[in-house]
């Protein structure tokens, strides 16, 4: 794998997790709000850890992407980075609290998602510079 794919490849990776820490993390809010002081005091060193490492796995996501626009061009990689929205999509369904669901109306936007990113990867210049 080239250095350009790998630099995509966390940069999706790392949003999609970092998005679902994040989830997972705000989903604590209305217990900080609506309980007692110390049940509030548990749960907020557990929003605050969600909130950290996806903040962290963001930035991560972002100088992985910022490497890889300097070596790929934009009209390459921009649709690669919509992948993110897959992962997001199927690491929802089995994240621990989420559980969110798949359905046929989900799973077709999914597909065109898929569909779109391989035509435009098509192109015949994807690289500006050497991986």
């Amino acid at each position: 794998m080239s250095n350009t794919a790998s630099y995509l490849a966390l940069a999706v990776i790392g949003g999609a997790v970092g998005q679902l820490f994040m989830k997972s993390g705000m989903s604590l809010a209305p217990i900080l709000i609506n309980t007692s002081f110390s049940v509030a005091t548990q749960h907020f060193v557990n929003f605050a850890l969600f909130m950290l490492v996806g903040i962290v796995l963001y930035l991560l996501a972002m100088l992985a992407w910022l490497f890889a626009l300097k070596q790929a061009d934009l009209s390459f990689a921009y649709p690669i980075l919509s992948l993110g929205y897959i992962a997001v999509y199927l690491l929802a369904s089995v994240w621990p609290g989420l559980n969110e669901p798949l359905t046929t109306q989900k799973s077709l936007g999914v597909f065109v998602i898929v569909l779109g990113v391989w035509v435009s990867s098509l192109t015949e210049k994807r690289v500006v510079g050497r991986g």
